[in-house]
């Protein structure tokens, strides 16, 4: 059990860094004076590693920035289907770690004894299984 909670913190962790990336890059521009938007544009187009950018998997093409650009790059370039299939890919090696650990849980019947808490800092209490869902 307490696996499975690592790995929730894991997860959190690597959202509340990418929050902490965006407020950081946010307060900088309005300390320069810089348009916000702006900002919020760059961030979303930086490609990943081994994929196209954010912005360019939802639009199918790149952005246009204030970066001078040549308007052939501004047409769909990349094949959509192969994007989605590298991020199958890697959502399929991110659950193989993710599930390393993890156990089937055993069915429960009606009638079975459990023990359960309401709230995480109550005491564990033992209870009778009294109807078992779809």
């Amino acid at each position: 059990m307490q696996h499975v909670e690592y790995q929730k913190n894991l997860a959190n962790g690597q959202i509340e860094r990418a929050v902490q990336t965006v407020k950081n890059s946010l307060t900088k521009a309005a300390e320069k004076g810089k348009d916000l938007y702006v900002e919020l544009l760059d961030y979303r187009i930086q490609p990943a590693k081994d994929m196209p950018s954010p912005a360019e998997l939802l639009m199918g093409r790149k952005l246009r920035t204030f970066l001078p650009s040549h308007p052939g790059q501004l047409k769909p370039t990349f094949d959509v289907e192969r994007a989605r299939e590298a991020l199958r890919k890697r959502q399929i090696i991110q659950n193989k770690y993710d599930n390393k650990h993890a156990t089937v849980l055993p069915v429960l019947h009606q009638n079975a004894k459990v023990w359960f808490k309401h709230k995480m800092k109550e005491l564990w209490k033992q209870g009778t299984i009294i109807q078992v869902g779809p």
